[in-house]
């Protein structure tokens, strides 16, 4: 019989691997690889495609290719080929092992980003035209989509509103009425390209209300389009990347970052249980 791994399953964002930077990713891996450290044995490192992505292309606009190429090779001795696929297939895999479904093979999806990894510790790689190129405008697309979904519920809450568009808390209200919950979860559904056994299954908002994982997305969309309708105020590019890595690291027993405003200001009731300060992580295994 194949022994269970009951290892707690940890990933950091972008704040974090920022704040450890080489020198405190040097020390970290001393520490866990100390079997003196007891706490430090029960854990066990991942990292996520969009923290990935982020804090590489966040050293590159600081022209720090080298640090970028050297912060990818620790992360690759840190979590070891562990990687958190990109947020759509999270999703996915999620609908598909609550309602039974047929999950597709991602081992060639995580055998290309864990060589995309290895690719981030070439300089000249990081350095390249084509790199530069293909990084923005994946990221500027995604963001794009993301933004174009919640200025169509905007309109769709503001056309049935009215005045009262602007009224504290009017969104979870508003998403009492079957066409705002339809509308919600059909730009749900073509966010997450979901495939049509999976629409299917999908199709209603009490589905995206009854899974965990995706509740907690529901909750985060509601948060931002309320922030939307009753503020005026349009996402920043950060809280489309705060999304991502929230999908990705609470697929994990914990997310740990250094800026817990990010998340905790959109008030998600979900999210109580999965956040830890790099100091609380490092008090957890003995880290000082």
């Amino acid at each position: 019989m194949t022994q269970r791994n009951t290892k707690m399953k940890i990933t950091f964002d972008t704040s974090v691997w920022r704040a450890l930077g080489i020198k405190g990713c040097e020390k970290l891996k001393k520490h866990l690889k100390n079997i003196l450290n007891s706490k430090a044995q029960n854990i066990e490192l991942w990292e996520t495609v969009p923290a990935l992505f982020e804090t590489t292309w966040d050293w590159i606009k600081e022209w720090k290719a080298g640090v970028a190429a050297e912060m990818a090779k620790q992360k690759i001795a840190l979590c070891a080929n562990r990687i958190i696929p990109a947020p759509k297939t999270v999703i996915q895999r999620a609908i598909a092992d609550k309602f039974h479904l047929n999950k597709y093979d991602i081992r060639e999806e995580l055998k290309y980003y864990i060589a995309l990894m290895i690719k981030f510790t070439d300089i000249a790689f990081l350095n390249s035209d084509k790199f530069w190129t293909a990084l923005r405008d994946s990221v500027k697309i995604a963001r794009e989509s993301y933004v174009e979904d919640l200025k169509k519920l905007a309109v769709t809450c503001e056309d049935m509103l009215g005045t009262a568009a602007c009224v504290p808390g009017i969104i979870s209200l508003l998403l009492q009425k079957p066409e705002v919950r339809n509308a919600m979860s059909v730009a749900l559904c073509e966010r997450f390209d979901l495939p049509m056994e999976m629409k299917t299954q999908m199709a209603l908002y009490s589905s995206w209300e009854s899974l965990e994982h995706t509740n907690r997305v529901l909750e985060f969309y509601k948060t931002r389009l309320e922030i939307l309708v009753v503020d005026k105020k349009m996402p920043l590019p950060q809280d489309y990347l705060d999304f991502e890595i929230m999908i990705c690291g609470t697929r994990m027993d914990r997310l740990v970052t250094q800026n817990i405003n990010d998340f905790q200001r959109y008030n998600l009731s979900s999210m109580k249980d999965k956040l830890w300060t790099l100091k609380e992580f490092k008090d957890f295994i003995g880290l000082s």
